[in-house]
């Protein structure tokens, strides 16, 4: 049962059986909110719910297409909650690494990017062909640090770990980065904001310190975010929990001063 008297919203989840995006639809259908989740999958986005103890009542809340996120009409279908447009989007899609002889890449090196493009296209056409009222919804994409413009975002010892390891994900992260703010900037811009979430390294054995023990940075006026936010390591639990904590329930008050800004967060 949802102990929150705040008003119910509607997301769209990419990326919905990663960590991040996980726990973010977890906390969101305890507290009643209905959930959109485009997935390849379905059965694997149920069990895992359930396995994280969702009830019958919190799932009726989901709703789960089937697809992938380069599907122009899978994206369409996701995009629209019983007929209406979800009132934000969280994008924490990604690849599985691999090796290409003894290059590590990923299985596909443009996903981020490919997912900007279709969901882009898919907004436009649900506000050119009048599918739906056309309320602009906030996009929050999962991304890295290590990748400012501005410059060193993270420990130096990171770095070239980061450029051995995560070379090819890092460019598509860079162009999914710049998607965002370009669609951000224009005057009849398709969203009504973006907050884009430079996670640190996500290891699978990093133990979650919970969203009030987070460091959080803003990169803003040509300066990374300050060097008192950098870190080594952050859970994907604790990424997803604070998305919905700081740009969802809202209680201290942040969201707008996150919007349109890129975010560090670090264990």
């Amino acid at each position: 049962m949802s102990t929150s008297t705040q008003p119910k919203q509607t997301f769209l989840v990419l990326g919905a059986t990663g960590g991040c995006g996980l726990n973010f639809i977890i906390k969101s259908l305890r507290e009643g909110h209905s959930i959109s989740a485009l997935v390849r999958t379905p059965t694997k986005l149920t069990t895992l719910l359930k396995e994280n103890n969702l009830s019958d009542s919190h799932l009726k809340n989901l709703t789960i297409v089937q697809g992938n996120s380069k599907s122009p009409a899978s994206m369409t279908q996701a995009l629209l909650l019983n007929g209406q447009l979800v009132d934000m989007i969280v994008s924490g899609i990604g690849a599985v690494p691999k090796m290409k002889g003894l290059k590590p890449t990923i299985e596909d090196p443009t996903i981020c990017a490919d997912t900007m493009t279709c969901l882009f296209n898919a907004l436009r056409t649900i506000r050119e062909s009048n599918l739906a009222e056309y309320r602009r919804p906030i996009l929050v994409g999962i991304s890295t640090t290590g990748i400012s413009e501005y410059g060193r975002d993270l420990p130096l010892l990171m770095v070239p770990v980061y450029h051995l390891l995560a070379a090819v994900p890092h460019e598509d992260k860079k162009l999914m980065e710049k998607m965002i703010k370009t669609e951000g900037s224009k005057e009849d811009s398709l969203l009504n904001g973006w907050v884009i979430v430079r996670a640190s390294f996500m290891s699978l054995g990093t133990k979650e310190v919970g969203v009030e023990n987070l460091k959080v940075g803003i990169e803003e006026n040509g300066r990374p975010i300050p060097r008192e936010s950098w870190g080594w390591t952050v859970s994907r639990k604790d990424v997803g929990n604070w998305i919905y904590a700081e740009l969802v329930l809202d209680k201290s008050g942040k969201r707008q001063r996150y919007l349109n800004r890129c975010v560090g967060i670090t264990a």
